[in-house]
């Protein structure tokens, strides 16, 4: 984001520049542009050229809502790493799901609350031993309490 906010003071940078101002690394810079360029938000100066400090980088004046989201971490993970796992975005939306509805309901059936998850459209289709997991993960964390009869659930007061 500070990368393009960069274009809104002048048209073209030397990547040098942009990385001064953004106060990173060239080489670090480059890695993050190169699926910017590639999506064409970005121009370079000499598009099939490998990038240097000295290139000149140009933002795209005719961009519009209909381009596809760009993942700019995905390029600056190291080889083999995906900083974010398909696993991982799905564990996060179940938490939040979770979370969300106990706030809400402030304490809920367990069986209510495997219910109401599955209600919601991202999760509908989730199976219910996976939305059990999660449950079962913030009970052993202690973000959920079990009440004396272990029937009804609620949030802690952490």
């Amino acid at each position: 984001m500070a990368l393009l906010l960069q274009f809104n003071h002048q048209n073209t940078f030397a990547v040098q520049e942009l990385a001064e101002n953004v106060g990173t690394s060239p080489e670090t810079l480059i890695k993050v542009m190169r699926p910017l360029i590639d999506h064409k938000l970005l121009i370079a100066s000499e598009n099939s050229a490998p990038l240097t400090p000295t290139s000149s980088i140009t933002v795209c004046r005719d961009y519009n809502r209909k381009r596809i989201l760009i993942n700019c971490l995905k390029s600056i993970a190291p080889m083999g790493q995906n900083p974010t796992t398909e696993r991982n975005i799905h564990m996060q939306a179940l938490d939040t799901a979770i979370v969300r509805i106990m706030e809400r309901e402030k304490q809920l059936e367990l069986d209510r609350l495997i219910y109401e998850v599955t209600l919601e459209p991202k999760h509908h289709s989730r199976p219910i031993f996976k939305i059990k997991a999660r449950i079962e993960h913030f009970l052993k964390n202690k973000y959920l309490e079990l009440s004396s009869g272990k029937q009804v659930i609620k949030l802690s007061k952490i």
